[in-house]
């Protein structure tokens, strides 16, 4: 219940966005993809183990949401920001404007990715990263932290949603060949 009152505190303010939405049904959305982390974490196997759970960190939803709103004013689709503060980072968009759970369709969306991933090291050369290289994020060991925001596009009416983490996951090659990345 604490979590749920302070994301309820920081997404008052973003809830204009969602005139539809009440404060505490946007927090709850927020918790729901948190928690879509969480179990998806805990699912992975291999030589690595399991993973710890994400814990919610203000600081981070604070970037992520300011980050959607500068995706909504531009309204051109998804880039990944240029200067995170090694903050690791996954997008989404939806045209549907009218969706109740954007964070929770993101994180499925990202997390969907799973069956494309095989613990094998990533690097820059691989064509699949782009099928799961936000599993992959959402999932890395040495991540701790999560935030998320969303905006709506000026001229499309798309919700733009932007997840961030601490430590930034998808490091190239941070891995002995033949070590398993899970």
């Amino acid at each position: 219940m604490k979590l749920l009152n302070a994301v309820a505190v920081l997404t008052a303010a973003i809830a204009p966005v969602w005139a539809q939405r009440t404060a505490s049904e946007i927090a709850a959305d927020k918790v729901g993809a948190l928690n879509m982390h969480n179990v998806a974490r805990q699912t992975v196997t291999g030589s690595r183990g399991s993973r710890a759970n994400l814990t919610y960190s203000s600081v981070l939803d604070s970037s992520a949401a300011n980050y959607a709103v500068e995706l909504a004013r531009l309204d051109n689709g998804l880039v990944h920001a240029s200067n995170r503060n090694g903050q690791g980072e996954n997008l989404y968009y939806t045209s549907n404007s009218d969706l109740k759970t954007p964070f929770q369709a993101a994180s499925k969306a990202w997390l969907d990715e799973k069956p494309f991933y095989d613990c094998r090291n990533i690097n820059g050369a691989d064509p699949n990263f782009g099928k799961f290289g936000h599993y992959t994020q959402a999932i890395w060991r040495t991540t701790t932290e999560f935030g998320i925001g969303v905006a709506k596009g000026n001229k499309t009416g798309r919700l733009y949603v932007v997840a961030r983490y601490l430590q930034q996951g998808n490091i190239f090659s941070c891995f002995s060949v033949g070590q398993s990345a899970c």
